[in-house]
């Protein structure tokens, strides 16, 4: 393992790259699954500013950070305060996989439509908050 580099499992992640594993992916996976399940808790909210706005106190319950959207469903998300990032840059860019994975779970689940997140800026590379750009590609 290098200096700074962060730990995955015991394994770093340079030595995972080297052998073909890409953990963003895998992150994102994971993220997915948790969004799915966070989606799955507030099911019985029939409205989905209700849902969001329910959505945005759990996520910050979850030390996850302050959550902002700009329209339901996001097309912009911006996360303030996530103690993954601001902790830890190293490994905040790492979770920050996940955090896209989150978005994109919950979208799928709530909305019914694929949607992919990208991670505009980023407090782990020194801006003040993290910006998520939402794409949605397809209805389920």
């Amino acid at each position: 393992r290098r200096p700074n580099e962060p730990i995955t499992m015991g394994i770093s992640t340079e030595s995972l790259s080297q052998l073909g594993v890409d953990m963003s992916e895998i992150l994102r996976g994971v993220g997915q699954r948790i969004g799915r399940e966070l989606a799955l808790e507030l099911r019985e909210e029939v409205s989905d500013e209700d849902f969001w706005n329910r959505l945005i106190k759990q996520w910050d319950s979850l030390g996850m950070g302050e959550l902002e959207i700009d329209s339901i469903p996001p097309k912009l998300v911006t996360v303030k305060d996530s103690n993954n990032c601001e902790k830890n840059s190293q490994l905040g860019t790492i979770l920050c996989h996940m955090d896209e994975g989150v978005l994109e779970g919950i979208l799928m689940e709530r909305h019914g439509f694929e949607a992919t997140a990208s991670e505009r800026l980023c407090t782990s590379k020194g801006q003040d908050h993290c910006l998520f750009e939402i794409s949605i590609a397809s209805v389920l």
